[in-house]
């Protein structure tokens, strides 16, 4: 979740468009590229709207499921919203102002082939797991193969990953027509059994010697309406990124003294987006080395006001956590003792309680005797601190820049001793 800053030399291989902002082309292929690997279950279909039948699947196949893999998930939710004849999100689904949405990610109410449909079960003489997937999008699995999903080995190498992927074709809209691409999906299996998958493609571009690379979020769509950046002056597709090291939608970064903001892509022109930001503005960020979002909460216990742009001359650790998260609630006992242990005059803890009942907060409060402050936070901490995961953590500095993210225990005590914070 670290992310760090990178530097260039902007020349006229991109062009300005509205609001200084830079695009850079792009192109796409197969493959993961040097982004950290990731592979999802096949979450069960909410879409509402009547599906045509699915005809052929394998008679050989025992105890058959039927799923969805979601290339484009916003059309294709769209799309079955209008089938249904509602603009509703069905109860259970995630509500969307669905006319914003669809002019801003270019969405049709047509039925296009931005899903695709697959049958998995047991075969009957072997006792193996075999899956079908409709790729000619004919409602009908009896002119497509079966084949037998990567096996858990499969996943822990990336060009074993990417032999075992399979062609595919699907539809996008670019808000007049509807054009068809080839991109390749990986389906696999897990050691419990279950049915996984993700897609194998990224973009790359060379911008005055330097390589960036483009993927889409966790490889598990291929709309882009989330994506990822690596750069780097020497960076091959092959070299593999740290986690702490993929600039995500909406961060920054500086190309020679010149700060942007990665904006994303616009995958139907392949450019990659970044803005110009004016050099005097200052830049709120949850990255390293920017200055820290300043939120306010209200205590759990007394319900005073916090905020934390007043504690600016010390340093200050955030700690991020629910009452729901087992290894939130796991680590609570050793952030008290290292609480415990700290000169209060010179850093600043704080908790800071993510969508939990207060009731709840403060009765794992007490039940692990917290000391130090936790807070009930204004809305939007998670956006503005990027909270994809918890437990979560940031430390910040005397002058309000992040210096680390997700640090643990011992490496927070062993920053205490070298920095004189120890009582």
């Amino acid at each position: 979740m670290k992310k760090f800053i990178f530097s260039c030399t902007v020349l006229l291989l991109g062009y300005k468009g509205p609001a200084q902002e830079i695009r850079i082309p792009f192109t796409l292929q197969d493959g993961y590229g040097p982004f950290y690997r990731t592979i999802s279950t096949i979450s069960a279909d909410k879409s509402p709207g009547n599906k045509p039948p699915l005809k052929g699947v394998p008679s050989n196949l025992d105890s058959v499921q039927l799923k969805v893999i979601t290339i484009i998930p916003h059309q294709y939710q769209y799309q079955n919203l209008f089938t249904a004849g509602t603009k509703e999100a069905q109860p259970g689904t995630q509500s969307y102002n669905w006319a914003e949405k669809a002019a801003k990610e270019r969405l049709t109410e047509k039925g296009i082939n931005c899903f695709l449909n697959i049958a998995a079960g047991i075969n009957k003489k072997t006792g193996r797991t075999e899956v079908v997937i409709d790729q000619n999008h004919n409602d009908d699995f009896s002119d497509d193969t079966t084949f037998t999903p990567a096996g858990p080995g499969s996943l822990k190498d990336t060009r074993m990953m990417e032999r075992a992927t399979i062609p595919i074709t699907f539809e996008r809209y670019n808000g007049k027509n509807t054009i068809t691409e080839k991109a390749r999906v990986l389906v696999s299996m897990n050691a419990a059994g279950t049915i996984m998958f993700n897609f194998s493609q990224f973009g790359s571009a060379v911008w005055n010697g330097y390589h960036f690379y483009i993927s889409p979020r966790y490889f598990m769509s291929l709309s882009y309406v989330n994506s990822d950046l690596v750069f780097g002056a020497n960076r091959s597709a092959t070299d593999k990124t740290p986690l702490d090291q993929i600039l995500q939608q909406g961060q920054f970064l500086v190309i020679k003294s010149q700060p942007y903001q990665f904006l994303g892509v616009d995958i139907l022109t392949q450019h990659i987006r970044l803005k110009k930001i004016p050099e005097n503005d200052p830049i709120y960020s949850d990255q390293i080395g920017y200055q820290a979002p300043s939120f306010r909460g209200n205590k759990v216990v007394n319900n005073h006001l916090m905020n934390i742009a007043d504690m600016r001359g010390k340093y200050l650790f955030i700690d991020f956590w629910a009452t729901w998260c087992k290894p939130c609630l796991a680590q609570l006992p050793a952030i008290q003792a290292c609480y415990q242990l700290a000169d209060t005059s010179k850093i600043q803890f704080i908790g800071v309680g993510v969508d939990s009942p207060e009731k709840d907060l403060e009765a794992t409060i007490n039940r692990f005797q917290l000391s130090y402050p936790n807070i009930v936070p204004d809305s939007g901490i998670e956006k503005k601190y990027n909270i994809q995961a918890l437990p979560a953590n940031v430390l910040i500095g005397k002058n309000n820049i992040i210096i680390a993210k997700d640090i643990s225990i011992d490496s927070l005590s062993a920053f205490f001793k070298e920095n004189d914070l120890l009582k």
